[in-house]
């Protein structure tokens, strides 16, 4: 069996721009030989910041442009009123969808949170016109449930959503899929028994996340997700003959 691979996240911002909040988020997702690069945009300029990003995606080559992979986190619905105390688990299907990670080409991610406060992050008509799009296969896990949440709390419809677990069962087999509806089991199968150690954001080797503005290690788990879910999507329909 494999050893699993180290998963890491690096800050690619210069230092000035890390408390400019003009300035979006840039950082590097790393396991193994792998890099992702993920965009944060922030509050200013957002539309113009995700469209260009959409923009560099169309003039590339990218790996298997008609799927994506898409994963998401939620939190309290007053978690804006910061004074009040909270328990239980933020990530709870009944909590509202606090942000997504978007997957294309396994390569590069795109990040938002607070995608039911700042509308105009996800007003964004290349970023909606993108997720509507009925020949984008868009793969997540939990995605039927996530789409209706993302309709009815932001307006964002999915063209395409599809359940990774049933793509697995398609290309696999239900006997192959007994016991197995982690992500990263079957990422395992899909990826030749590829493991990664999950381990949390190490900010004595990256001081500079704990100064952040934003949570590291969210970004961190949220992107690697939003891989799997691409990298599944894509084995899975070339398995099953479908274009990618």
């Amino acid at each position: 069996m494999r050893r699993p691979l180290e998963l890491s996240i690096e800050n690619e911002n210069e230092e000035d721009d890390e408390g400019c909040r003009m300035v979006p988020y840039f950082r590097i997702v790393r396991f193994g030989d792998h890099v992702i690069d993920v965009l944060i945009p922030t509050y200013y300029e957002a539309k113009l910041t995700i469209k260009r990003w959409f923009q560099e995606r169309n003039r590339e080559k990218r790996r298997s442009p008609l799927v994506a992979g898409l994963s998401f986190f939620r939190d309290f619905p007053d978690r804006k009123q910061w004074w009040l105390p909270r328990s239980g688990n933020r990530n709870h299907p009944s909590n509202p969808i606090y942000g997504i990670a978007l997957c294309l080409g396994g390569s590069h991610c795109l990040f938002i949170e607070n995608v039911d406060y700042y509308e105009h992050l996800t007003n964004s008509r290349v970023l909606r016109d993108f997720l509507a799009n009925s020949r984008v296969t868009i793969v997540g896990v939990g995605i039927k449930k996530a789409a209706a949440s993302l309709e009815k709390d932001c307006g964002i419809h999915l063209g395409k959503p599809v359940e990774a677990k049933m793509l697995m069962e398609e290309a696999y087999g239900k006997d192959e899929m007994m016991g197995r509806s982690g992500l990263e089991e079957m990422a395992q199968i899909a990826l030749d028994g590829m493991r990664v150690a999950r381990t949390p954001v190490d900010i004595t080797k990256n001081k500079w996340a704990e100064d952040s503005d934003i949570d590291e290690e969210r970004v961190m788990q949220t992107t690697f997700d939003a891989f799997l879910c691409f990298e599944v999507g894509v084995k899975c329909l070339q398995k099953l003959g479908q274009p990618t």
